[in-house]
């Protein structure tokens, strides 16, 4: 797949305009830290109803940052996320653990 960063871009915009979507498979894309940005800032919206998202994205610590405060919205619905394959470190990881326990994350 070719998708990067500035798809993200893109396909954040359609996600928000089609709330019946619940899974994006985005599996073996240059998505980078960039691109999970772009589609953190919809997890956010309450407007996003996706369930499940992520793997083989090259994600780093950045991009667990943006994922920790999704993770964290009122609005975020995330069931599952699949960060295989990505380069979190220990950091990384951390961050989205501590989140993972706040009382508002869905995973």
């Amino acid at each position: 797949n070719n998708l990067t960063a500035k798809g993200c871009e893109t396909l954040a915009s359609t996600v928000v305009s089609r709330p019946s979507l619940r899974k994006l498979d985005l599996s073996y894309n240059d998505l980078c830290d960039a691109g999970v940005m772009e589609l953190c800032n919809v997890l956010r919206t309450p407007f996003c109803t996706l369930k499940t998202l992520l793997s083989f994205c090259k994600v780093t610590v950045d991009g667990c940052s943006s994922l920790a405060l999704a993770l964290t919205s009122d609005h975020c619905n995330l069931k599952e996320l699949d960060l295989s394959f990505n380069h979190l470190t220990n950091e990384g990881i951390k961050l989205l653990t501590e989140k993972q326990r706040a009382p508002h994350c869905s995973l």
